[in-house]
């Protein structure tokens, strides 16, 4: 059981190793401290009373929080006394213990509340320069009204963010992540961190992408030739983004196994090499510089921008069948989106007839607002990679048509 004490010791550790963010926060310095906090809230017990809730709704924006909770916002715990005059006198014994620990319970959640708002508070306060959150700083009350995902959310406002021209380098660089990366899982991790930082700037890679660019850099290199010749027969169907990381998780597997085992035969020795270097090169890093190299080399080094230009404009006709390939996605998306008397309906039903809208529904090709659920969908509407086990509760990285409306708790369509 948490106490307010292990709270407070868990964020001033964190508070130690927290480095100060030099200049303006940018979206990955807010990212990786909001993880951080995060990391440290979630292994915290609370709401011991009625198990609904969790601290994590310190610092989660409640849009999020919401969703994770069946609709529920974070309540701020009420500070309590020492006892619960609302007891009844005349309790009987049983009652009277039941009512004791519930006040006792709910004291001990303020108590953790206010440690893990303080501590985070604090957190962020020592990571950032007061310049960038003076704002919310009153002539009298300083930042003691100030809640710390008030603090976050201000710095997300004001924050550099991501550029729809980061968004586009970061695909031109979507080739290069095989090249440099440590080992076949360490490249399918980067390329989802790639897509999760699309998502942040609105400008989403979709799960065929990765695919799609994951395959081309596997089938550039040389590698797991007999696994590609397969993944390249294959229906287009099947070939997703969950199929295509298992299918060459287990090569990857069999091939470390092989290593082991003494097998030096050329073709898994070449592919070990290059999979696996021995100091491979910050590549998150080296992604986000990506256009501040270029903008160097155009004022100190023409022969070096001549080249970076003529890389990206061989890569470009890559991106450019990636784009015919994602229109013909949008289309399909869009189509599953139009009324059901405009594009056949599901299971054949529109206009009048239309099944009405059930909340609390959730469906990972057709969203939020639907009259049926992931494992219900006919099979004849399901898009590519549907997974008939997403839920509300967990949507397994589903489609988000109609969200707003579940969110705002609409119980008619």
């Amino acid at each position: 059981m948490s106490t307010p004490s292990d709270v407070t010791k868990l964020l001033q550790d964190a508070l130690d190793t927290q480095p100060t963010i030099v200049g303006q926060p940018n979206d990955d310095d807010l990212l990786s401290l909001k993880e951080k906090l995060l990391d440290v809230l979630q292994t915290v017990t609370y709401d011991r009373a009625d198990g609904v809730h969790h601290v994590v709704g310190v610092l989660q924006a409640e849009a999020a929080y919401m969703a994770d909770h069946s609709g529920d916002a974070f309540p701020i715990p009420q500070r309590l006394g020492l006892w619960d005059d609302k007891i009844d006198k005349n309790a009987t014994v049983v009652e009277l213990k039941k009512a004791e620990a519930m006040h006792k319970a709910r004291a001990d959640d303020y108590g953790i509340w206010k440690a893990a708002e303080d501590g985070c508070k604090k957190l962020i306060r020592a990571a950032v320069e007061e310049v960038y959150i003076n704002e919310l700083k009153d002539g009298t009350t300083f930042f003691h009204k100030v809640n710390a995902r008030d603090l976050l959310e201000h710095l997300e406002k004001n924050s550099t963010g991501l550029h729809a021209l980061d968004i586009v380098a970061l695909r031109t660089n979507m080739l290069l992540l095989y090249k440099n990366a440590a080992s076949m899982p360490d490249f399918i991790l980067t390329m989802e961190e790639a897509q999760k930082k699309a998502k942040r700037a609105e400008l989403p890679i979709l799960d065929i992408e990765l695919a799609m660019y994951a395959a081309t850099s596997v089938l550039q290199s040389g590698d797991y030739k007999k696994e590609t010749d397969e993944w390249e027969g294959r229906h287009a169907s099947i070939k997703t983004w969950t199929e295509w990381k298992q299918a060459y998780l287990a090569a990857y597997a069999r091939g470390v196994n092989r290593q082991r085992a003494g097998a030096t035969d050329e073709p898994f020795t070449r592919a070990a090499n290059n999979i696996m270097p021995a100091a491979p090169p910050d590549v998150m890093d080296a992604l986000a510089g990506s256009l501040d190299n270029l903008a160097l080399a155009a004022t100190s080094d023409k022969t070096a921008l001549q080249q970076l230009t003529t890389a990206n404009l061989a890569l470009t006709t890559t991106v450019s069948t990636l784009t015919i390939a994602n229109k013909k996605l949008t289309e399909t998306i869009a189509r599953f989106n139009l009324p059901p008397n405009l594009r056949g309906g599901h299971a054949g039903r529109g206009g009048a007839n239309k099944p009405k809208a059930v909340w609390g529904n959730y469906c990972w090709t057709h969203g939020y607002k639907t009259s049926h659920s992931s494992a219900t969908c006919a099979a004849a509407y399901r898009l590519p990679g549907h997974d008939a086990s997403a839920t509300v509760a967990d949507t397994k990285g589903g489609k988000e048509y109609n969200k707003d409306w579940y969110l705002q708790g609409n119980k008619d369509t």
